[in-house]
């Protein structure tokens, strides 16, 4: 997300983003177009393997454990900068 020839682009993380209207969010930013994170809890389930298709970084994370939660939002944030 940090390095690469896209960094110019606005960043934007987008909690949930795999269903619903968090997938036509993903794909109505990626048009725009901006790097896009995606955060969600990957459940397969629901069909939300990669509604992006590879388009948008994607990270799995469960806001039900905080702690891991609140470290890879830090740790993702930092890599999209200060846009």
């Amino acid at each position: 997300l940090g390095s690469g020839s896209g960094d110019e682009l606005p960043a934007v993380l987008v909690l949930g983003g795999s269903t619903f209207m968090g997938r036509e969010t993903v794909q109505a930013l990626l048009n725009l177009p901006a790097r896009v994170c995606v955060v969600n809890r990957g459940r397969k389930y629901w069909g939300t393997d990669d509604p992006s298709e590879g388009r948008a970084a994607r990270l799995l994370a469960d806001r039900r454990d905080a702690t891991t939660f609140a470290s890879r939002l830090d740790l993702v944030t930092s890599k999209l900068g200060p846009d």
